[in-house]
């Protein structure tokens, strides 16, 4: 299986990536979403196990890719922090990040768990909704223009592949992302639709538009 499989949306030509990000060449963009920062933060300040790391290691994979591809704009469609707290322990590896990419426009569509975002304190440009080239950014759901967003994490399970798998579930308008995030569950769509996978560095593609 390859890594990668362009997507001709609206117009546009995409770059589905197995790492479960989206590629615009024309726009030098990537583009993510569900980063969930500290969520696993969140999680043991409730006595609940989970190992640490999870956040750096998302944020050395998302630096690979931006230099991969020679990114100069991220588009985060939605939840890029889980919730809010007053010292999250990953501000200071963001901040560290954010410094790595400054010649990186970052913008963040606000998503249900970035009520409290401090996008200032992030250094990102943060919007509802954003258009950019007749493309729509939003976290979920938006009317009947076309668009891409995030927000259910969606999931399959491949038949002779053991697990559920991310990926990127397309429909005539929409384009919804996988969680970005290695921490985070998902929601199973119909396999009779039209998804790409994200499987072990690799996409397994089931598109019947042509």
């Amino acid at each position: 299986m390859p890594s990668s499989v362009p997507i001709q949306f609206n117009g546009h030509e995409f770059i589905a990536l197995a790492e479960r990000a989206l590629l615009w060449p024309a726009n030098d963009t990537l583009i993510i979403s569900d980063l969930h920062l500290g969520k696993g933060d969140i999680f043991r300040a409730a006595g609940i196990a989970i190992p640490s790391g999870g956040t750096l290691k998302d944020l050395d994979r998302l630096t690979t890719l931006l230099k991969a591809h020679n990114a100069r704009q991220l588009i985060i469609v939605g939840d890029i922090i889980h919730a809010a707290r007053t010292k999250p322990n990953w501000l200071e590896r963001w901040q560290t990040f954010r410094r790595e990419q400054r010649n990186v426009a970052m913008h963040v569509i606000l998503g249900n768990h970035d009520r409290h975002l401090d996008h200032a304190s992030l250094q990102v440009e943060a919007h509802d909704t954003l258009v950019i080239d007749g493309i729509t950014f939003a976290h979920d759901a938006h009317g009947d223009l076309p668009q891409i967003n995030g927000h259910i994490h969606p999931v399959v399970k491949v038949p002779g592949i053991d697990g559920r798998w991310p990926v990127f579930a397309i429909k005539q308008n929409t384009i919804t992302l996988p969680a970005f995030s290695l921490f985070t569950g998902g929601h199973l769509i119909d396999t009779r639709g039209d998804w790409i996978a994200c499987i072990k560095g690799e996409v397994l593609a089931h598109l019947r538009q042509t």
